[in-house]
């Protein structure tokens, strides 16, 4: 029974103490530009993110950007081809707006020398650029691309696109709605030549009466 009302007394505490916590903490809107440190330029798409979490922006176009932080924080900003600087959100601000220009120096990266020999020299270019051998020309690979078969096949495999489905879409719908409440023929229609009556019968015909 102790053991308990020791574990809900500190849980109790921990509580009390994390909202006064959370309540002192001022948040502060940080607002500001990020520009080049020689030319004054806009750095756009520049990275704002607060140092040790997952929250941050990307400056606009105009190198603009705006963000809530809180007193204290540290702010990285980065971007490709400049070098990444760090402001902290000053404490005690008497209104609840900071405001700061950024200006990022440029790092320049410098590679060794590399020297690329594509032929040991010129003759021995040469030479491979004559005895290379080409299986087909562009012509023979475009005559392949344009046959008649391969065309058909192309059409065949070819899916419909959305304007052609609809396009089916509507041709359905339509004939159904045409045919609807139409009476069913009962066979295909006997054409008898003008002046040759002769083999044909006039009788009623012996097929059963329709169902309806």
């Amino acid at each position: 029974m102790k053991f308990l009302l020791t574990i809900l007394f500190v849980f109790t505490f921990y509580l009390v103490f994390s909202q006064d916590f959370i309540l002192n903490e001022r948040y502060i809107q940080l607002t500001g530009l990020v520009l080049t440190a020689d030319s004054q330029q806009p750095v756009l798409n520049a990275s704002i993110r607060i140092r040790n979490t997952y929250r941050g922006v990307s400056a606009n176009l105009q190198g603009f950007f705006s963000m809530v932080v809180k007193e204290g924080d540290w702010i990285d900003i980065s971007s490709m081809g400049f070098k990444k600087q760090s402001i902290q959100v000053p404490l005690g601000l008497k209104e609840p707006s900071y405001v700061r220009i950024v200006a990022l120096e440029s790092d320049t990266i410098v590679f060794n020398i590399v020297n690329i020999y594509p032929w040991p020299s010129r003759a021995k270019f040469k030479e491979a650029f004559v005895t290379v051998k080409i299986d087909k020309t562009y012509q023979e690979i475009l005559n392949e691309n344009l046959s008649r078969l391969i065309r058909q096949m192309m059409v065949a495999t070819l899916l419909p696109d959305g304007s052609e489905m609809q396009s089916r879409s509507m041709l359905d719908y339509s004939s159904q709605a045409a045919n609807k409440g139409m009476v069913p023929t009962l066979g295909p229609t006997i054409s008898i030549p003008f002046g040759s009556t002769k083999g044909y019968s006039s009788k009623k015909s012996d097929l059963p009466p329709l169902k309806w």
